[in-house]
């Protein structure tokens, strides 16, 4: 069990990041950070987290837990868009790809996996439920945006390389894990640390959009925090996942939108206000009610 003071480090951390975002603007100093915190997020994303994904992927390999995992990112996808598609009666098609694109897909990777990893001291499922999930993300995303370029997109996921030379490792080369091993625990402090570091940076400073869409924002953080978990509970409670995989994949359900949906929605002219101000305002949120639960003892994994 994590005490309060790596909680509070990643508290400070996601701060720290906001903080820095936020001077940088206020003493116009922004384009003398924003270089270094380009090479910070490419080092993490596309060297890292691939490593981090072989060094998992290389000791586990794949399991039915995997496949269970798979189906219940796949079928809280697909149940979420009909509720929130029905739900949504807005005549805008920007407006209402928008919400349902950011009420459904959150931030597994850059907040996700800092926050499981600080709980539970491992994201051996989370990695696998947040691949699944990026998929689907940039799938349904270039869908809704009518993107021509679906699988090119996908194939250039960086840790999709990491889980697929993890797995080559662990059937066919095992001995190379352990190698790997010898880096995996300052890889996971770098990449838990660092992504908590660049997720704070990486949030919308402006919050003029707050009073002009105070429901939306409200429904797409209530969808988080509530409807989100009680799907993955239900579906994880049919498929009878492990207990660590159940709390693993609990806590990414709780997660506040994915910073992908700002890029999305810039890419394709849906309303990137609404989707920035809600992804600022439910990431605090979100990750009150995450540890609130934690300490609680709802989160808390059994013995």
């Amino acid at each position: 069990m994590p005490g309060m003071l790596e909680i509070t480090i990643l508290f400070a951390t996601i701060f720290t990041g906001y903080s820095v975002k936020f001077l940088g603007k206020r003493f116009n100093r922004s384009k003398l950070i924003e270089e270094p915190m380009n090479y910070l997020t490419k080092l993490i994303y596309y060297i890292l987290l691939p490593v981090l994904f072989v060094t998992i992927f290389a000791e586990r390999g794949l399991s039915l837990a995997d496949f269970s995992i798979s189906i219940v990112s796949l079928l809280y996808v697909f149940i979420s868009l009909i509720i929130l598609w029905v739900m949504v009666r807005e005549p805008d098609p920007r407006f209402k790809k928008a919400f349902v694109l950011t009420s459904i897909f959150q931030n597994t990777i850059y907040l996700g996996f800092p926050v499981v990893m600080v709980l539970y001291g491992n994201i051996k499922y989370a990695a696998m439920y947040a691949l699944i999930t990026m998929v689907l993300h940039l799938t349904v995303g270039g869908i809704l945006g009518g993107s021509r370029n679906i699988l090119k997109t996908i194939l250039s996921i960086p840790v999709l390389y990491g889980f697929i030379f993890g797995n080559i490792i662990h059937y066919f080369s095992y001995e190379l894990y352990f190698s790997l091993a010898v880096v995996k625990p300052f890889i996971s402090v770098i990449v838990t640390y660092g992504s908590a570091f660049v997720m704070g940076y990486a949030l919308p400073l402006d919050i003029t959009g707050l009073t002009r869409y105070t429901k939306p924002i409200a429904s797409i953080t209530l969808y988080r925090i509530t409807l989100s978990p009680l799907i993955h509970i239900v579906l994880m409670s049919w498929l009878n996942l492990p207990i660590e995989a159940f709390y693993q994949i609990l806590v990414e359900a709780f997660m506040p939108p994915a910073l992908t949906n700002i890029i999305i929605a810039r890419i394709y002219q849906w309303n990137q206000e609404l989707v920035s101000t809600a992804t600022l305002v439910s990431t605090f949120i979100s990750v009150a009610v995450v540890f609130t639960l934690y300490w609680t003892g709802i989160l808390v994994l059994p013995t």
